[in-house]
């Protein structure tokens, strides 16, 4: 049998509090060391769970990505703003297939790409002298959508609990 990512992570926070902090001599150390094993709790409470986080956000962002490339398929969006949900619409199209990758690395990689198309189109549209209307509101409505559920992801990753050892 092989220890997994939890077994290695409580290993080196054992060691580090039975081995290393009882010989630190400094409050500076011993404070840094303690953050250290703070961060190491906090991995081993979250490890199993980056690979949800991840296929969630990257399922959302897909879909917001899409819902905002049909409002020029709709044919709502006119001049610039068509101009640029055409070049969204064709980015989603040849990008990589909407399904979650398994591999952690490739999930990281597709919600880094699938953000960038996202923060591509916000600051085209933030930059541009675009007239009001349903197409635009709908850009700023699905984005603010998905920074307000990214928000609560973000809180629940980065949540605090107490420190047990």
């Amino acid at each position: 049998m092989r220890p997994d990512v939890s077994d290695i992570l409580s290993g080196i926070q054992r060691t580090l509090m039975e081995e290393i902090l009882p010989d630190l001599a400094s409050d500076r150390g011993r404070e840094r060391l303690t953050s250290v094993l703070f961060l190491l709790q906090h991995c081993m409470a979250r490890w199993d769970r980056v690979g949800g986080f991840l296929k969630e956000e990257h399922d959302d962002l897909s879909g917001v990505l899409e819902r905002i490339a049909a409002a020029r398929a709709a044919g709502e969006a006119t001049g610039p703003l068509a101009d640029i949900l055409r070049e969204i619409e064709s980015a989603v199209a040849t990008a990589p297939g909407n399904e979650a990758p398994d591999a952690i690395e490739e999930l990281r990689a597709s919600v880094r790409e699938r953000r960038a198309m996202l923060a591509s189109l916000l600051g085209r549209i933030v930059g541009a002298d675009l007239p009001d209307g349903s197409a635009l509101a709908h850009c700023r409505r699905e984005a603010h959508g998905y920074v307000g559920r990214q928000i609560n992801r973000d809180r629940e990753w980065v949540q605090v609990g107490e420190i047990v050892w």
